[in-house]
């Protein structure tokens, strides 16, 4: 129906995520950082552009509600993409990203409200989206009460890294994305959409803020480089030299995802599936593969200077070779641990015993 989004929280503690053991960061001691450098009530913070933009219907009303539960935001306004619409801005801190309210912005709306600012790079938090036909939708389908999700933003400290420059090919290659590019005076703004029949533009958009301290891009580089290592950690070392079995850990950063799912089925799923397996794996990529009934296959890939993980599902049909579950409480999940602790690969369809050592396996 065009409105069909999924945002999930995921609390995956007893996977792995450290870049070497023992080193006190990991996604916790990340999320602590991010949880201090981010004040929506003081300076901005280039990490701010970890964000997922959600559009609501009343502004007014959801100002309202987060003020009764306590929560401070940062309020800023944007015209939205083309139109003379205003639109308000409400950032709101969450386990260390920010969850940001766009809606129309009324004309009695207080006076703390302002134009995004020039180092802020007001390109990366444009809408661009049919506000009009987004709103009659949401009425259509019963959400004008509701939100609907319209974009997720990710900072980075260099666009034309390879990873990167990976992750846009393929992206365009594998989905047809819709791959633009924005040169501000403060920052440079790649973004990736798409837009099926029906649907409002959606999509996520890589944020350099060259604009910004050093220091603050300094730590962006920083955080995807850790990011980076920590998959090579879990990911990259095989339980055979086959590449069936390349895709079988898991590290806790593959749970920060942006997934992307075919409208395909029957032999269009199958031949669809085939190609992006071949892909990814010729570009030997880190990769864990996953599949869940009616689900087909998940390919969740952590390009190198990436954040954020790409998913690719092709929802209906499944390749074959080395399934395991989505469910992350099946130690299938983690073949590499289960073969560790048990000298076999059956699957487990049951959750692990809590004083096990853990769901992934590094290499090191």
């Amino acid at each position: 129906n065009g409105m069909d989004a999924q945002l999930h929280w995921v609390e995956g503690a007893r996977t792995g995520s450290e870049a070497s053991a023992d080193d006190g960061w990991g996604v916790p001691g990340w999320q602590e950082h991010f949880d201090k450098a981010i004040d929506v009530r003081g300076s901005y913070n280039a990490f701010e552009l970890n964000k997922m933009q959600v559009y609501v219907t009343n502004i007014t009303a959801t100002i309202a509600r987060l003020d009764s539960f306590g929560y401070s935001y940062r309020t800023r306004l944007s015209m939205a993409a083309g139109t003379e619409i205003r639109l308000a801005h409400l950032g709101v801190k969450l386990a260390g990203r920010i969850w940001e309210f766009v809606g129309r912005a009324p004309k009695d709306l207080s006076k703390d409200f302002q134009f995004w600012l020039p180092d802020e790079c007001p390109s990366a938090h444009e809408v661009h989206v049919d506000i009009q036909n987004l709103e009659e939708r949401m009425k259509a389908h019963s959400h004008s009460n509701s939100s609907v999700w319209i974009s997720t933003t990710i900072a980075t400290a260099n666009l034309e890294s390879k990873g990167l420059q990976e992750l846009f090919n393929d992206s365009t290659t594998l989905t047809n994305a819709k791959h633009q590019i924005h040169e501000g005076a403060k920052c440079t703004v790649h973004s990736l959409s798409w837009n099926g029949a029906g649907a409002h533009v959606r999509g996520i958009r890589y944020v350099e803020p060259h604009g910004r301290d050093q220091d603050e891009i300094g730590e962006v580089s920083d955080y995807e480089q850790y990011i980076t290592t920590a998959h090579k950690r879990y990911l990259t070392q095989p339980l055979e030299d086959q590449d069936k079995y390349r895709w079988r850990n898991w590290d806790n950063w593959l749970d920060q995802h942006f997934g992307v799912q075919y409208n395909i089925t029957g032999g269009n799923c199958e031949r669809m599936n085939s190609k992006v397996r071949k892909r990814l794996i010729e570009e030997k990529l880190p990769l864990a593969q996953r599949a869940g009934m009616g689900q087909g296959d998940h390919y969740y890939v952590g390009y190198p200077n990436s954040s954020v993980t790409f998913e690719y599902n092709t929802l209906d049909c499944y390749h074959g070779v080395g399934v395991t579950n989505v469910c992350m409480c099946d130690l299938e999940n983690s073949d590499l641990l289960y073969v560790e602790l048990n000298g076999n690969a059956t699957a487990s369809a049951t959750c692990p015993e809590m004083d096990d050592e853990g769901l992934s396996i590094a290499w090191d």
